[in-house]
């Protein structure tokens, strides 16, 4: 995708962090944390995040700010330049491979993001005991269809279909009835109650509460991972019906003599 500036604008400046893999410190009030070692602000690295607003601060609020600003701010802090235009290339360099759903989602419970450290290390762990190196990583994961994730989510069929909509409980709750819908024309979800919604990267979010993209392109890969083995063996059950079903060839005419 060819970011434009319009497009800049609207990217979350904690998005922009998490994919660029700078070290989250913690999340307090509205605001989410990130080490910067680029970045030196009143002798501390730690800059606070805002996804509410979209703006950085060298401090909380309600403490003496010095320095505060928007994304490109923080990149020119960064790569040390005022240029707009190297700014707006950095970023494009940074996201070229970073879903455009994940960058600009709505924002997260902050309060879910304060167990985003403990959620990481068990989504590592249960990476690294997982057997198999799931195939599917290969796979452009924008392209999964968000009924095949359910399926490995333990959700083979949902509860109610009405022309391209599908009604399903939502995996990252506990309630008894159903709130999340999936509109499998445009592959996206939303839910009844929360007003969630987005692709297969923001579901993901809030199932695992973590907003990196490696280790969500982890927990999906791991979880499509399991489906994979049972999709070779259904091609495989598949292409053996299809050869029974084939008619014999016909006897070749005979010249007469």
């Amino acid at each position: 995708m060819r970011w434009t500036s319009e497009e800049i604008d609207k990217i979350r400046i904690d998005r922009f962090l998490e994919a660029c893999g700078y070290e989250f410190v913690g999340a307090e009030k509205s605001f989410v944390i990130y080490n910067i070692p680029e970045v030196t602000v009143d002798g501390s690295h730690d800059v606070y995040a805002n996804p509410y607003n979209n703006y950085w601060y060298g401090a909380r609020y309600g403490e003496k700010v010095s320095e505060y600003g928007q994304l490109r701010d923080i990149v020119g802090r960064i790569i040390h330049t005022d240029d707009i235009r190297k700014q707006d290339d950095y970023i494009r360099q940074a996201v070229k491979n970073v879903s455009p759903d994940f960058l600009q989602a709505p924002c997260l419970d902050i309060e879910a993001l304060n167990r985003h450290k403990q959620l990481s290390v068990e989504l590592s762990q249960y990476s690294f005991n997982h057997k198999r190196e799931p195939s599917i990583i290969t796979v452009d994961i924008m392209h999964i269809r968000l009924t095949d994730f359910m399926k490995t989510l333990g959700q083979d069929k949902p509860v109610a279909t009405e022309r391209d909509l599908r009604l399903y409980h939502a995996p990252y709750n506990k309630k008894s009835y159903p709130t999340m819908v999936i509109d499998t024309n445009k592959n996206k979800w939303h839910d009844t109650e929360s007003g969630a919604s987005g692709g297969i990267y923001d579901l993901a979010c809030e199932i695992t509460h973590s907003c990196n993209v490696s280790e969500l392109n982890r927990f999906i890969a791991a979880q499509m991972g399991v489906s994979d083995r049972n999709l070779d063996r259904q091609v495989k059950t598949e292409n053996r019906q299809e050869s029974s079903k084939q008619e014999p060839d016909k006897p070749k005419r005979r010249m007469r003599l």
